[in-house]
Protein backbone atom coordinates (compact mmCIF):
# COMPACT_ATOMS: atom_id res chain seq x y z
CA UNK A 1 0.00 0.00 0.00
CA UNK A 2 2.95 2.22 1.07
CA UNK A 3 4.05 1.44 -2.83
CA UNK A 4 0.62 2.27 -4.18
CA UNK A 5 0.85 5.59 -2.17
CA UNK A 6 4.13 6.64 -3.42
CA UNK A 7 4.23 5.57 -7.05
CA UNK A 8 0.46 5.26 -7.87
CA UNK A 9 -1.61 7.25 -6.33
CA UNK A 10 -1.59 10.13 -8.09
CA UNK A 11 -2.03 8.82 -11.34
CA UNK A 12 -5.25 7.33 -9.59
CA UNK A 13 -5.97 10.55 -8.63
CA UNK A 14 -5.15 12.09 -11.84
CA UNK A 15 -8.06 10.07 -13.34
CA UNK A 16 -5.15 7.90 -15.54
CA UNK A 17 -6.46 4.68 -14.01
CA UNK A 18 -9.45 2.72 -13.32
CA UNK A 19 -10.62 -0.34 -11.38
CA UNK A 20 -9.50 -3.49 -12.62
CA UNK A 21 -12.56 -6.15 -11.83
CA UNK A 22 -13.39 -9.84 -13.52
CA UNK A 23 -15.65 -9.77 -16.89
CA UNK A 24 -18.47 -10.95 -14.32
CA UNK A 25 -18.09 -8.71 -12.74
CA UNK A 26 -17.72 -5.88 -14.96
CA UNK A 27 -20.75 -7.14 -16.77
CA UNK A 28 -23.04 -7.80 -13.76
CA UNK A 29 -22.53 -4.42 -11.96
CA UNK A 30 -23.19 -2.73 -15.08
CA UNK A 31 -20.75 -0.08 -17.11
CA UNK A 32 -22.75 2.80 -15.49
CA UNK A 33 -21.57 1.54 -12.28
CA UNK A 34 -18.93 3.42 -9.90
CA UNK A 35 -17.10 -0.21 -9.18
CA UNK A 36 -16.34 0.37 -13.01
CA UNK A 37 -15.84 3.66 -14.38
CA UNK A 38 -12.75 5.17 -14.22
CA UNK A 39 -12.77 8.02 -11.36
CA UNK A 40 -10.48 11.14 -10.40
CA UNK A 41 -9.91 14.24 -12.32
CA UNK A 42 -11.62 14.68 -16.03
CA UNK A 43 -14.11 11.62 -15.67
CA UNK A 44 -17.41 13.57 -14.54
CA UNK A 45 -19.70 10.62 -14.80
CA UNK A 46 -18.30 9.54 -12.21
CA UNK A 47 -17.60 12.54 -10.13
CA UNK A 48 -21.63 13.20 -10.38
CA UNK A 49 -22.47 9.79 -9.57
CA UNK A 50 -20.56 9.55 -6.32
CA UNK A 51 -21.37 12.86 -5.15
CA UNK A 52 -25.35 12.02 -5.60
CA UNK A 53 -24.97 8.53 -4.07
CA UNK A 54 -22.94 10.00 -1.24
CA UNK A 55 -25.44 12.25 -0.17
CA UNK A 56 -27.88 9.70 -0.31
CA UNK A 57 -25.56 7.76 2.02
CA UNK A 58 -25.12 10.81 4.17
CA UNK A 59 -26.00 10.55 8.41
CA UNK A 60 -29.18 11.53 8.33
CA UNK A 61 -31.10 9.28 5.57
CA UNK A 62 -28.96 6.36 7.50
CA UNK A 63 -29.96 7.86 11.06
CA UNK A 64 -33.55 7.36 9.83
CA UNK A 65 -33.10 3.57 8.90
CA UNK A 66 -31.82 2.49 12.23
CA UNK A 67 -34.62 1.54 13.94
CA UNK A 68 -35.44 -0.85 11.03
CA UNK A 69 -31.91 -1.90 11.19
CA UNK A 70 -32.23 -2.78 14.98
CA UNK A 71 -35.47 -4.67 14.61
CA UNK A 72 -34.55 -7.15 11.29
CA UNK A 73 -31.31 -7.40 13.36
CA UNK A 74 -33.19 -8.56 16.49
CA UNK A 75 -35.11 -11.22 14.66
CA UNK A 76 -31.73 -12.70 13.17
CA UNK A 77 -30.45 -13.19 16.31
CA UNK A 78 -33.94 -14.34 18.05
CA UNK A 79 -33.73 -16.67 15.40
CA UNK A 80 -30.16 -18.35 15.53
CA UNK A 81 -31.09 -18.01 20.14
CA UNK A 82 -34.50 -20.74 18.92
CA UNK A 83 -31.96 -22.69 16.90
CA UNK A 84 -29.44 -23.26 19.34
CA UNK A 85 -32.37 -23.76 21.93
CA UNK A 86 -33.92 -26.48 19.42
CA UNK A 87 -30.49 -28.29 18.23
CA UNK A 88 -28.31 -26.69 20.43
CA UNK A 89 -26.48 -24.86 18.14
CA UNK A 90 -26.92 -22.30 15.54
CA UNK A 91 -24.40 -22.07 11.95
CA UNK A 92 -23.85 -18.29 11.62
CA UNK A 93 -23.19 -18.39 8.15
CA UNK A 94 -26.54 -18.27 6.48
CA UNK A 95 -28.23 -15.60 9.23
CA UNK A 96 -25.14 -13.65 8.64
CA UNK A 97 -25.61 -13.70 5.10
CA UNK A 98 -29.25 -12.72 5.58
CA UNK A 99 -28.47 -10.18 7.71
CA UNK A 100 -25.60 -8.63 5.17
CA UNK A 101 -28.39 -8.67 2.23
CA UNK A 102 -31.28 -7.11 4.56
CA UNK A 103 -29.04 -4.68 5.70
CA UNK A 104 -27.44 -3.55 1.88
CA UNK A 105 -31.10 -3.27 0.52
CA UNK A 106 -32.23 -1.16 3.84
CA UNK A 107 -32.88 1.58 1.35
CA UNK A 108 -33.75 -0.10 -1.64
CA UNK A 109 -36.47 -2.00 -0.31
CA UNK A 110 -37.60 1.01 1.88
CA UNK A 111 -41.51 0.79 1.65
CA UNK A 112 -41.84 -2.34 -0.36
CA UNK A 113 -43.81 -4.60 -0.08
CA UNK A 114 -42.32 -7.93 2.54
CA UNK A 115 -43.26 -10.66 -0.56
CA UNK A 116 -40.81 -8.38 -2.81
CA UNK A 117 -38.45 -7.37 -0.40
CA UNK A 118 -37.33 -11.40 -0.40
CA UNK A 119 -38.18 -11.54 -3.89
CA UNK A 120 -35.39 -8.94 -4.62
CA UNK A 121 -32.73 -9.80 -1.96
CA UNK A 122 -33.04 -13.43 -3.08
CA UNK A 123 -32.75 -12.20 -6.95
CA UNK A 124 -29.49 -9.92 -5.96
CA UNK A 125 -27.91 -12.72 -4.36
CA UNK A 126 -28.18 -15.18 -7.63
CA UNK A 127 -26.70 -12.14 -9.16
CA UNK A 128 -23.85 -12.24 -5.89
CA UNK A 129 -23.28 -15.65 -6.59
CA UNK A 130 -22.23 -14.73 -10.53
CA UNK A 131 -19.73 -12.38 -10.21
CA UNK A 132 -17.25 -14.27 -9.73
CA UNK A 133 -18.26 -17.16 -11.92
CA UNK A 134 -16.92 -17.79 -15.21
CA UNK A 135 -18.68 -15.99 -17.74
CA UNK A 136 -20.34 -18.25 -19.56
CA UNK A 137 -24.22 -18.01 -20.33
CA UNK A 138 -25.93 -21.08 -20.67
CA UNK A 139 -29.55 -20.31 -19.20
CA UNK A 140 -30.11 -22.01 -15.65
CA UNK A 141 -27.67 -24.27 -16.43
CA UNK A 142 -24.97 -21.46 -15.32
CA UNK A 143 -24.10 -19.75 -12.50
CA UNK A 144 -23.47 -16.87 -14.94
CA UNK A 145 -26.91 -17.39 -16.96
CA UNK A 146 -28.98 -17.56 -13.79
CA UNK A 147 -27.28 -14.41 -12.49
CA UNK A 148 -28.29 -12.57 -15.53
CA UNK A 149 -31.23 -13.52 -15.77
CA UNK A 150 -31.66 -12.32 -12.41
CA UNK A 151 -29.99 -9.04 -13.82
CA UNK A 152 -32.95 -8.49 -16.03
CA UNK A 153 -35.88 -9.01 -13.61
CA UNK A 154 -34.42 -6.75 -10.91
CA UNK A 155 -34.15 -4.08 -13.91
CA UNK A 156 -38.04 -4.89 -14.47
CA UNK A 157 -38.23 -4.23 -10.86
CA UNK A 158 -36.31 -1.22 -10.33
CA UNK A 159 -38.67 0.59 -13.46
CA UNK A 160 -41.63 -0.73 -11.88
CA UNK A 161 -40.66 1.08 -8.88
CA UNK A 162 -39.61 4.22 -10.43
CA UNK A 163 -43.14 4.50 -12.09
CA UNK A 164 -44.80 3.96 -8.77
CA UNK A 165 -46.51 6.76 -7.26
CA UNK A 166 -46.82 5.65 -3.82
CA UNK A 167 -42.79 4.84 -3.86
CA UNK A 168 -41.60 5.70 -0.06
CA UNK A 169 -39.50 9.25 -0.19
CA UNK A 170 -36.87 6.92 2.20
CA UNK A 171 -36.55 4.54 -1.40
CA UNK A 172 -32.51 5.27 -2.63
CA UNK A 173 -34.36 4.83 -5.67
CA UNK A 174 -36.84 7.66 -5.42
CA UNK A 175 -34.32 9.95 -4.32
CA UNK A 176 -31.75 9.44 -7.39
CA UNK A 177 -35.07 10.16 -9.58
CA UNK A 178 -34.81 13.51 -7.84
CA UNK A 179 -32.33 16.08 -9.24
CA UNK A 180 -30.42 17.61 -5.96
CA UNK A 181 -27.80 20.14 -5.22
CA UNK A 182 -25.93 17.16 -5.63
CA UNK A 183 -26.86 16.96 -8.77
CA UNK A 184 -29.41 16.13 -11.59
CA UNK A 185 -31.32 13.15 -11.47
CA UNK A 186 -30.22 9.46 -12.63
CA UNK A 187 -31.21 7.85 -15.48
CA UNK A 188 -32.95 4.47 -15.73
CA UNK A 189 -29.65 2.56 -16.21
CA UNK A 190 -27.77 4.81 -13.83
CA UNK A 191 -30.17 3.80 -10.96
CA UNK A 192 -29.98 0.00 -11.74
CA UNK A 193 -26.56 -0.27 -12.00
CA UNK A 194 -26.10 1.95 -8.52
CA UNK A 195 -28.58 -0.63 -7.03
CA UNK A 196 -26.88 -3.50 -8.10
CA UNK A 197 -23.54 -2.24 -6.82
CA UNK A 198 -24.68 -1.10 -3.34
CA UNK A 199 -26.31 -4.19 -2.84
CA UNK A 200 -23.29 -6.51 -4.36
CA UNK A 201 -20.59 -4.38 -2.38
CA UNK A 202 -22.48 -3.96 1.18
CA UNK A 203 -23.73 -7.56 1.01
CA UNK A 204 -20.35 -9.36 0.73
CA UNK A 205 -18.16 -7.31 2.63
CA UNK A 206 -20.66 -7.32 5.66
CA UNK A 207 -21.04 -11.05 5.45
CA UNK A 208 -17.20 -11.43 5.73
CA UNK A 209 -16.99 -8.45 8.47
CA UNK A 210 -19.84 -9.94 10.50
CA UNK A 211 -18.26 -13.22 11.71
CA UNK A 212 -14.94 -11.84 12.68
CA UNK A 213 -16.74 -9.22 14.89
CA UNK A 214 -18.66 -11.57 16.74
CA UNK A 215 -15.61 -13.88 17.32
CA UNK A 216 -13.76 -11.24 19.12
CA UNK A 217 -16.56 -10.33 21.04
CA UNK A 218 -16.62 -13.61 21.86
CA UNK A 219 -12.71 -14.10 22.65
CA UNK A 220 -12.79 -10.65 24.40
CA UNK A 221 -15.76 -10.34 27.05
CA UNK A 222 -14.92 -7.04 28.28
CA UNK A 223 -15.41 -5.21 25.37
CA UNK A 224 -18.20 -6.88 24.39
CA UNK A 225 -19.89 -5.71 28.32
CA UNK A 226 -18.62 -2.62 27.36
CA UNK A 227 -20.64 -2.30 24.20
CA UNK A 228 -23.40 -3.76 25.53
CA UNK A 229 -23.81 -1.28 28.33
CA UNK A 230 -23.96 1.49 25.51
CA UNK A 231 -27.41 2.58 24.27
CA UNK A 232 -28.51 1.80 20.79
CA UNK A 233 -29.17 5.83 20.21
CA UNK A 234 -26.97 7.73 17.66
CA UNK A 235 -26.19 11.38 17.23
CA UNK A 236 -23.39 10.96 14.85
CA UNK A 237 -21.71 7.59 13.47
CA UNK A 238 -18.13 8.95 14.47
CA UNK A 239 -18.58 9.57 17.65
CA UNK A 240 -16.01 8.05 19.81
CA UNK A 241 -17.87 5.49 21.93
CA UNK A 242 -16.66 1.35 22.39
CA UNK A 243 -18.67 -0.02 19.78
CA UNK A 244 -17.25 2.51 17.02
CA UNK A 245 -13.61 1.18 18.52
CA UNK A 246 -14.41 -2.66 18.62
CA UNK A 247 -15.67 -2.23 15.26
CA UNK A 248 -12.51 -0.52 13.49
CA UNK A 249 -10.03 -2.94 15.39
CA UNK A 250 -11.96 -5.78 13.76
CA UNK A 251 -12.08 -4.16 10.66
CA UNK A 252 -8.21 -3.65 10.85
CA UNK A 253 -7.59 -7.14 11.81
CA UNK A 254 -9.77 -8.58 9.22
CA UNK A 255 -10.87 -5.95 6.29
CA UNK A 256 -13.22 -7.58 4.04
CA UNK A 257 -11.11 -6.04 1.24
CA UNK A 258 -7.44 -6.77 1.82
CA UNK A 259 -6.52 -5.34 -1.74
CA UNK A 260 -7.06 -2.95 -4.68
CA UNK A 261 -6.73 -3.48 -7.78
CA UNK A 262 -6.35 -0.80 -10.88
CA UNK A 263 -4.92 -0.75 -14.36
CA UNK A 264 -4.06 2.14 -16.85
CA UNK A 265 -7.05 3.54 -19.21
CA UNK A 266 -4.32 3.48 -21.90
CA UNK A 267 -3.51 -0.42 -22.49
CA UNK A 268 -0.18 0.72 -23.41
CA UNK A 269 1.14 2.19 -20.44
CA UNK A 270 3.03 0.84 -18.20
CA UNK A 271 2.68 1.48 -14.18
CA UNK A 272 6.05 2.75 -12.65
CA UNK A 273 6.33 1.44 -9.36
CA UNK A 274 10.34 3.56 -8.62
CA UNK A 275 12.57 1.14 -7.52
CA UNK A 276 10.36 -1.63 -7.17
CA UNK A 277 10.05 -2.45 -11.00
CA UNK A 278 6.43 -1.82 -12.34
CA UNK A 279 3.63 -3.17 -14.44
CA UNK A 280 3.96 -4.11 -18.09
CA UNK A 281 1.66 -2.80 -20.52
CA UNK A 282 -2.22 -4.54 -20.02
CA UNK A 283 -1.07 -5.41 -16.33
CA UNK A 284 -2.91 -4.79 -13.65
CA UNK A 285 -1.66 -3.84 -10.14
CA UNK A 286 -3.33 -4.78 -6.54
CA UNK A 287 -2.34 -2.49 -3.75
CA UNK A 288 -2.24 -4.81 0.21
CA UNK A 289 -4.32 -3.11 2.37
CA UNK A 290 -4.58 -5.80 4.75
CA UNK A 291 -0.97 -5.83 6.02
CA UNK A 292 -0.99 -1.82 5.92
CA UNK A 293 -3.54 -2.37 8.76
CA UNK A 294 -1.72 -5.29 10.62
CA UNK A 295 1.48 -2.86 10.49
CA UNK A 296 -0.19 -1.30 13.40
CA UNK A 297 -0.27 -4.14 15.63
CA UNK A 298 -1.30 -8.25 15.73
CA UNK A 299 -3.32 -7.72 19.38
CA UNK A 300 -7.07 -6.76 19.78
CA UNK A 301 -6.76 -3.80 21.19
CA UNK A 302 -9.59 -0.78 20.67
CA UNK A 303 -8.12 1.50 22.45
CA UNK A 304 -5.36 2.13 20.07
CA UNK A 305 -8.07 4.10 18.02
CA UNK A 306 -7.44 7.53 19.25
CA UNK A 307 -7.92 10.82 17.70
CA UNK A 308 -4.42 10.28 15.74
CA UNK A 309 -5.12 7.07 14.67
CA UNK A 310 -8.52 7.64 13.23
CA UNK A 311 -7.22 8.93 10.43
CA UNK A 312 -5.92 5.17 9.30
CA UNK A 313 -9.65 3.77 10.24
CA UNK A 314 -10.44 4.47 6.16
CA UNK A 315 -8.56 2.00 5.16
CA UNK A 316 -10.90 -1.31 5.15
CA UNK A 317 -12.94 1.03 2.99
CA UNK A 318 -10.15 1.48 0.60
CA UNK A 319 -8.39 4.48 2.12
CA UNK A 320 -7.86 8.00 0.33
CA UNK A 321 -8.37 7.56 -3.63
CA UNK A 322 -11.35 8.13 -6.39
CA UNK A 323 -13.06 4.86 -5.48
CA UNK A 324 -13.45 4.65 -1.40
CA UNK A 325 -16.66 3.07 -0.08
CA UNK A 326 -19.23 5.15 -1.00
CA UNK A 327 -21.77 3.20 1.82
CA UNK A 328 -18.90 3.29 4.32
CA UNK A 329 -22.08 5.78 6.90
CA UNK A 330 -24.55 2.61 6.49
CA UNK A 331 -21.49 0.10 7.25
Amino acid sequence: YDVYMRHIHSADVDGLLRPSWNPSTIYLTGSKSVFNLPGGKGHELHRRLRRKILASFGPKPILACVPRLLDFTRKVLDKAASETAAIGYASFQPLGSELAARASTLQITAGVEADMQDRLIRLLDLIANGIVSIPVDLGRFSIFGRAQAARKEVCGIICDLMRSPTLSSQNLVADLMRPSAEGESFQVDEIVDTVLTLFLAGKLTTADALPALLVQLHQHRDWASRVAEEPLKFRTFEEDSATLRVVRESLRLKPPVHIIRREALDPSCSLSLGMHGGAPPGESIAADIGTKLLSMGSNFDPDRWTREAVQESTLPFGGSQPHGCIGKTLA
